[in-house]
């Protein structure tokens, strides 16, 4: 009877109790009684679907972060491979200029044995000038020859002359012959001093355009590889500037 009155006054006590449950926020309930709280059937499903989906998502972007990674590894391994490529270049270049120098100091030797040949030349034509101008001092002929042939020892050497018979020449006709000679023996080493300077002069033409085209080519290069270099780190700061 009791029961029943406090019943009708205080109502069930389990159906108190999920009052209690309900109208208590998190923050009144007590810890204990929090703890010994049995979570509802639909919030354990909802946080198993949310603990999935958040599984799945990081799953994704690990594969993400993978994939960036190998795209990352990547992009390194083809800037060192370019950045070798571009060094091993700069130094084939810089051994081609060397080279190149090498070659324009050997075309400058040849150049100077070339002038020098041609002095040698001309100093033998006045050797030969002088040396027939001495001949003609001493009333000899061009078409003299002298033979000197091996004689028994004690012996004394016998020299032959065979001469052209020209008859009796006067004094002014060999001198006036000797003045031809030397005039002829002059124009002949003007004309090969000419030659000489002009064929020098055409090697010393072609030497310096050989250069100027060498210092062209050297140009382009140059800027062909500032332009590469420019492209390259405007392509950098883009990159960076989108990230």
């Amino acid at each position: 009877m009791d029961k029943n009155i406090t019943e009708q006054f205080f109502g069930n006590r389990s159906e108190i109790k999920s009052d209690l449950y309900v109208h208590k926020t998190s923050d009144e309930i007590p810890l204990e009684e929090f703890l010994l709280m049995v979570p509802p059937k639909q919030l354990l499903l909802n946080c198993r679907e949310k603990l999935k989906l958040l599984t799945n998502e990081y799953h994704d972007l690990l594969e993400k972060v993978e994939k960036w990674q190998t795209s990352c590894n990547l992009n390194f391994e083809l800037e060192q491979e370019l950045e070798h490529q571009s060094y091993e270049v700069q130094r084939l270049q810089q051994a081609v200029s060397d080279l190149q120098v090498c070659v324009e100091n050997e075309r400058e030797q040849v150049l100077h044995l070339h002038a020098e040949n041609d002095r040698l030349q001309m100093q033998i034509a006045e050797d030969r000038k002088r040396i027939d101008f001495l001949l003609n001092l001493n009333n000899v002929s061009n078409h003299e020859v002298t033979y000197f042939m091996n004689i028994p020892s004690g012996s004394i050497p016998v020299r032959r002359r065979y001469m052209k018979v020209t008859g009796e020449i006067s004094d002014q006709k060999d001198s006036d012959k000797v003045d031809s000679m030397l005039q002829q023996d002059n124009e002949d080493i003007l004309q090969m001093e000419c030659k000489a300077l002009r064929r020098e002069l055409e090697q010393h033409i072609r030497l310096h355009r050989e250069q100027v085209n060498t210092l062209l080519k050297d140009r382009d290069l140059m800027k062909k590889e500032w332009n590469k270099g420019h492209k390259k780190l405007q392509n950098l700061i883009s990159k960076l500037s989108n990230r």
